[in-house]
């Protein structure tokens, strides 16, 4: 699996405290979920 398939766009939230959290949604539909990973 890759992260850089193009239909994902990742995002990078930064965490008080140093932590970091990363989203993925698919580009489209545009009403797609987030989906967390840990």
């Amino acid at each position: 699996y890759s992260i850089l398939r193009p239909e994902f766009i990742m995002e990078r939230h930064e965490k008080p405290g140093g932590s970091t959290e990363y989203s993925c949604k698919l580009q489209l539909p545009c009403n797609a979920p987030f989906e967390k990973l840990d």
